[in-house]
This record gives structure tokens, sequence and C-alpha cells, in this order.
């Protein structure tokens, strides 16, 4: 079997990569991006040298997407990819990035292998389609495309806040972190749904949710992850 991710720069992203290396599931993960992790040359080499996953950096801006060229079919695609509005520059540059190039890669892969078993997407909390937020809005539209692609399974994740260090400033994430830390006490049983999620705990989950998917559509809340959090980390 052979794997592919898209936003392998980002913090849930990078951390999937390696988890998706580590754990040898697959033949062949490649890494589809306009750049690939600082680390990930060094680690590959390494891979190389003793035979295990091998990992193949195709090198990519979103407007290749659709016409995209793979050496082998992928069963599994893992999508991380996510910007926002600030980065992207307008509410257009976002739509381009967070819904039209994750549903151009996900038609593409599928296209070139219609026995596409897995789409694991990282969307977030609230996304719905109905929303009058615009982040929730395209997230939710962004769902509803993915699902209508044809996959087997397809797997979504709801994550809230993310905890993690980023390689860029991102103001309000930061000062979101800081509060959550001091707060952290108080986000139990139902505030679990909101509850701000290591990024780590979001790339376990989309790698634990991929390899139990039962139902054609899994849509995974940040409740769901940290239980699961706790879980394993009851048997590590």
């Amino acid at each position: 079997m052979n794997a592919a991710i898209v936003g392998a720069t980002g913090l849930v992203g990078s951390a999937m990569l390696k988890m998706l290396i580590e754990l040898q599931r697959y033949k062949c993960v490649f890494v589809i991006g306009r750049r690939q992790p600082q680390w990930l040359s060094q680690y590959a080499e390494a891979l190389k040298q003793s035979q295990q996953t091998l990992v193949v950096f195709i090198k990519a801006e979103i407007a290749d997407f659709p016409n995209l060229e793979l050496d082998e079919p992928i069963d599994t695609l893992y999508c991380a990819l996510g910007t926002t509005i600030k980065q992207a520059g307008s509410q257009d540059a976002f739509i381009a990035v967070d819904k039209t190039a994750i549903i151009d890669i996900a038609s593409r892969v599928i296209q070139m292998n219609p026995n596409a078993n897995k789409l694991v997407l990282v969307s977030a909390h609230g996304a719905s389609a109905e929303s009058k937020v615009f982040y929730n809005r395209v997230k939710g539209e962004t769902e509803q495309a993915a699902i209508a692609l044809g996959y087997q399974h397809v797997v979504i994740l709801r994550p809230s806040l993310l905890i993690g260090k980023r390689s860029e400033t991102r103001i309000l994430e930061d000062i979101g972190q800081s509060a959550s830390r001091y707060f952290a006490p108080i986000f139990r049983g139902p505030l679990l749904t909101i509850k701000p999620i290591e990024h780590q705990q979001v790339a376990a989950a989309m790698l634990y949710f991929s390899m139990h998917a039962q139902q054609s559509v899994e849509i995974v809340s940040n409740k769901q992850m940290h239980l699961l959090a706790d879980k394993l980390a009851a048997f590590s």
C-alpha cells in the first residue's frame, strides 16, 4: 500500500508524517507540497539505507494539484493542509488553499486510483456549510465536497485550537495557547469539545481512525481526540 500526505510542513502534518514513517505500514509515502519539512531529507536518507518505508517528495504548487502525476496509485490520502485568512491575504486566497487545493488533490488521487481506500482530512471544530462564520462555512463546504468524491472511507477530524510551536507567529493562537494551559483544569466533561488540543494528539488520531475506519464517513470530534489520547496514554 502507498500513502500520500499534503500539508506536511504544518504542525499536524509534520507530526503525522513522522508517525507514518515510523509505523512502516506503507510501502511508500509521497509527500506533496511546495517544500518539504527541513528534517525530512536526512530522515529519508536513513530510511533508504535501512530499506524501510520509502519517502518520496513531490514538489508541487497548489495550482499543480489537478494535473499532478504520481508513479504509483495512492491508497490513503492524509490531508493536513490549511492556512489563515491573515496568512492567505484575502478570503478568496484562503478558499484557494483550504477548499480548492484540498479538493483538487483529493480528486486527482481518486482519479488516478478509483479504488482509493481512505481520505483523512483535518477540518475544524464548528465546521458547517450552513455556518454564518466564514471560516467555519468554508471548512464545512470542504467537508461536503470531500465526502462526495467517492472514497471508500472519509475520516474528518475537527480539532479545536491547536497547541504547538509554529515556525510563524499567530498572535491569537499564541494567546489562546497560553490561556489554555492556565485554564486546563476546567476543560472537563462537555468542555472537552472545545478544549485546545496538542498537535501530536490530532496526528495520532488521524493515524488511529484511518486504521480503524468502519463507516463510509466518520466525523471525529475534538472530544473524541482527547479521549483517544487518554486511552492511548493508559497503554503506553
